[in-house]
């Protein structure tokens, strides 16, 4: 009989060892799947404020400090190359390239790298053609022929903000 206890107690033991080591297992997955959440919720939570950084660049972009600013200042500055205006262009060409530094600070993948380095090529065309003009004008040319040289074609840069 006494064997017949101590079989019985074995048993027991060995189940309430086998439930522990369970028990242990599925805390041990909970916490490794909330930890997993918790770094997924991080990355969600980066994704959101880096696309909606860019976002804001983006409006920027298009908008009154962009590459549409400089594009329709530059050809309304075809017509008269006044000091004024040439230094508003200056500024916008300025105020362009820190949005676009801004925009890769965020993080870039090759793509977007490439429709930057296409938008600052044009932002490059912009300021080399801008001294070109105030040169020619200084020297005394004549408007229409300095509206020739210098003319910028923005549809590059306009398609690559549509990448972006």
């Amino acid at each position: 009989m006494g064997t017949r206890i101590s079989a019985a107690i074995q048993k027991t033991v060995g189940v309430a060892f086998l439930m522990a080591l369970l028990f242990l297992a599925v805390i041990g997955t909970a916490l490794l799947t909330i930890m997993q959440v918790d770094a997924i919720e991080e990355t969600w939570r980066k994704y959101e404020h880096d696309a909606s950084t860019k976002g804001m660049i983006l409006k920027a972009l298009r908008e009154d400090q962009g590459v549409d600013a400089l594009a329709h200042d530059f050809s309304r500055l075809s017509n008269s190359w006044d000091g004024p205006d040439i230094a508003k262009i200056a500024h916008n060409i300025s105020n362009t390239r820190e949005l676009l530094a801004a925009y890769e600070m965020v993080g870039v993948t090759d793509t977007e790298r490439a429709a930057l380095w296409a938008i600052s090529g044009l932002i490059d065309r912009y300021a080399a053609n801008l001294e070109m003009a105030a040169t020619m004008a200084r020297d005394g040319k004549l408007q229409g022929e300095i509206s020739t040289a210098v003319k910028v074609d923005p549809e590059p840069a306009f398609i690559a903000i549509k990448v972006l």
